[in-house]
């Protein structure tokens, strides 16, 4: 066997484990060494092309990454909110205990809050028992009346 059989070999070789990493089945048969040379340049071609378009995807793939918003959550933020809720029901009980029962409109206007803030609170002031709720009736309207349990 002269050189240039042992490079043919090799270099079929060589290839034939490239193409299977892309799933690319080779068949070798015996031909002229210019055929089997030529074979081997249009399989790397191929090859080469392969490689390009999974290069390309990956490319794609970072670009698509890259664009991506982050989102972070702060859970300082998180825990500041909560206390400041906490703080504000406890505002809310404490002005129940001082003026006796009021109605939420009542107690939105002396803490200067939005009266949906303050329903909410009541509601779940209530929920947890802390605060109770009478409904006052009167001739054209009803309203509720809150006092500490």
């Amino acid at each position: 066997m002269d050189k240039d059989e042992l490079f043919a070999k090799f270099e079929k070789k060589a290839m034939q484990m490239a193409l299977e990493e892309y799933d690319v089945e080779i068949v070798l048969v015996p031909k002229e060494k210019d055929e089997i040379r030529k074979q081997i340049t249009e399989l790397k071609e191929r090859i080469k092309e392969k490689v390009d378009n999974v290069s390309i995807n990956k490319k794609h793939k970072e670009k698509k990454r890259s664009n991506k918003t982050k989102i972070k959550v702060d859970n300082t933020n998180l825990s500041n909110k909560k206390k400041e809720i906490k703080e504000r029901r406890e505002k809310i009980v404490d002005l129940i205990k001082e003026s006796g029962p009021l109605g939420s409109a009542e107690i939105s206007r002396k803490l200067e809050l939005l009266h949906q803030t303050v329903y909410g609170d009541l509601s779940k002031l209530e929920a947890e028992g802390v605060v109770e709720a009478k409904e006052i009736k009167n001739e054209n309207f009803s309203y509720f009346e809150w006092s500490v349990l």
